[in-house]
């Protein structure tokens, strides 16, 4: 059974980039049937993480004391490289994009607006994973020091490191960790507007 679970789940990577909701549902089937067998966490792991794609975390530096519900706008400024030419420039030239998107998503933010909000990072770190992937599963990770900041008086509101994370070897890359860039970025926010989440479309 965890043979062919594990078959089944490789199948999947073949899925047609443009068809993500077959592929998230196909990814969660194979999850529930591996989640069943005894010994196959890793396994289970990898199907889960491919259905869910890249996470996202941020450890506050300096903690965000204002209520972002009063913005109504925000601004994603071209993050830079701090490893002196040792950042992935894929990742770069994504992640500006990836970060928008899941703001737009996710918050009651909007592009423009009277109030807005600004968001500047720079790439601090970026770990393909090759050292933990063969004891831990497969795991890459970039790392960005992020600042909020009001756009009108250029105050910085909060500083922190916005984790994206990709545990699946059928999904990473630099698009999935600047997807998990922008989770932690709009979770962060989030966090601190009292407006909460936005409720998700339904499909």
């Amino acid at each position: 059974m965890v043979g062919q679970a594990w078959e089944a789940a490789l199948g999947i990577r073949a899925l047609d980039k443009g068809d993500q909701k077959m592929k998230r549902k196909a990814y969660l089937l194979m999850a529930l049937i591996v989640v069943g067998s005894v010994g196959c966490s890793r396994i289970a792991k990898e199907v889960y993480y491919g259905a869910t794609g890249a996470t996202g975390r941020v450890s506050e530096l300096e903690q965000v004391k204002v209520d972002l519900a009063k913005y109504d706008g925000f601004e994603v400024k071209p993050f830079s490289d701090r490893m002196e030419g040792r950042g992935n420039t894929a990742f770069l030239a994504v992640v500006e994009a990836k970060v928008s998107e899941e703001i737009i998503k996710k918050t009651y933010l909007g592009t423009g607006g009277r109030n807005v909000l600004q968001i500047s990072g720079e790439l601090i770190s970026y770990d393909t994973g090759s050292t933990t992937e063969k004891i831990a599963g497969p795991m890459e990770q970039a790392v960005c020091r992020v600042k909020l900041v009001d756009k009108s008086s250029g105050e910085v509101l909060g500083t922190g490191d916005c984790y994206g994370r990709a545990k699946s070897s059928a999904r990473k890359g630099p698009e999935e960790l600047a997807e998990g860039t922008g989770k932690a970025i709009a979770k962060w926010i989030i966090e601190h507007d009292t407006r909460g989440e936005r409720p998700k479309e339904k499909d």
